[in-house]
């Protein structure tokens, strides 16, 4: 969904195909917004609070803890570089 405004705040994803409520479609509802707008805006974050049922706080608290969540726009190209043992195991690093 392409945002009809530029520069204004991208639009709240729907919804509608979102089944059940609570936490355990938090995560899924998160990276379809970030999927459809690059990042999760306070209004997506706010909105998917509301149809789930889950606190603002603890949506962000989601969104800190996993690295491909971001609540701001990523550039054309993202480099992600790991640095843990379970890459440098795999040849990584």
């Amino acid at each position: 969904m392409e945002n009809p405004q530029p520069g204004l705040a991208p639009p709240v994803p729907t919804l509608e195909h979102l089944y059940g409520k609570g936490r355990t479609m938090l995560l899924p509802a998160l990276l379809e917004a970030q999927r459809e707008f690059g990042h999760i805006s306070q209004q997506s974050a706010t909105a998917i609070g509301e149809a789930l049922g889950v606190p603002l706080a603890e949506i962000y608290g989601v969104i800190e803890f996993y690295d491909l969540l971001s609540t701001a726009s990523a550039a054309r190209h993202v480099i992600r570089f790991c640095d843990g043992i379970l890459c440098e195991h795999a040849g990584g690093g």
